[in-house]
């Protein structure tokens, strides 16, 4: 993706916590004499950081709201932030243990609201979406890192925001069924690889709700939800302990039998999806229970 607004490069402003809060204090409005675009990359910076504070408490708190509530970018200015962020998610790639999540991960989270933006505004096209879907997909992949929170440097949460930027990216009504098959066998990919560690804080809820996202479009054939719901059972009877404990295998089931379960709560808690009701979520009860004791 290429802008027609790029963000140049500018002199930095003196941004520490005190000129931060006073923008929150001042109900978030843009400071006078200061320039948006300036403030928004050097916020954008602030993402990577290892203080907590500064990196959640301003930098996103900050530019959630410019971007999702007040709306003060243009379209081709979050273009521009967009093609700034990208990069952001190869930093490392494939490292675990550095610092180098939160930059991953907080670019991913970002990302993921100005896919949100996007379901209010519709300013990206049918080519965008789709570029960003595949790329939202392989970060989701390419990431190890699954530490949620960090001891003293605060939450990475790489593995739930890259969900949330697959996520809303899925909201847009220009996604075809095509790539919604994608977008859910790119979670069941996900669930499904051996893990290190099994989920404590939501991950699986988060995932979960980007199958939910496909749900609630009622645009796949009842075929391609049967065969993917099919993916979980071909795992179970393909992999084995290589020994009486296996922890890497025990974890990995873990994973997906959190993940199932979680998905059938969200969509009994569906409103409306008759579909979903009378064909899908009976398989998907199946399924669970074929993981449950």
């Amino acid at each position: 993706m290429v802008s027609d607004n790029s963000l140049q490069p500018h002199k930095e402003v003196d941004m520490d916590a005190a000129f931060l809060q006073q923008i929150i204090d001042n109900q978030y409005q843009l400071p006078e004499g200061h320039n948006l675009i300036d403030l928004t990359v050097d916020l954008m910076t602030f993402l990577g950081s290892t203080d907590a504070e500064m990196r959640d408490n301003y930098a996103y708190n900050i530019l959630s709201r410019w971007i999702t509530l007040y709306d003060y970018h243009t379209p081709n200015e979050l273009r521009a932030m967009i093609d700034w962020l990208l990069p952001r998610l190869r930093t490392e790639i494939g490292s675990y243990g550095q610092d180098s999540v939160f930059e991953r991960s907080y670019a991913a989270l970002i990302l993921s609201l100005i896919a949100y933006r996007d379901t209010r505004s519709s300013f990206l096209s049918s080519d965008e979406i789709s570029d960003l879907l595949r790329i939202a997909g392989d970060y989701l992949l390419a990431e190890v890192d699954n530490r949620a929170y960090v001891p003293e440097q605060g939450w990475a949460n790489a593995y739930a925001h890259a969900a949330d930027f697959l996520r809303f990216l899925l909201y847009s009504p220009l996604v075809k069924p095509d790539e919604q098959i994608y977008a859910i066998n790119t979670v069941a990919q996900k669930i499904m690889t051996p893990s290190e560690a099994v989920f404590l804080h939501d991950e699986d809820d988060r995932l979960a709700r980007v199958v939910v996202a496909v749900l609630r479009r009622s645009e796949l054939l009842a075929t391609d939800l049967d065969r993917w719901l099919g993916l979980f059972s071909d795992w179970k009877r393909d992999n084995v302990p290589q020994e009486e404990y296996d922890p890497v295998y025990h974890r990995t089931y873990q994973n997906i039998k959190l993940f199932l379960r979680a998905l059938l709560i969200q969509v009994e808690f569906m409103e409306y999806l008759p579909v979903v009701r009378d064909d899908f979520q009976p398989l998907l009860l199946a399924t669970v229970r074929s993981y449950s004791i």
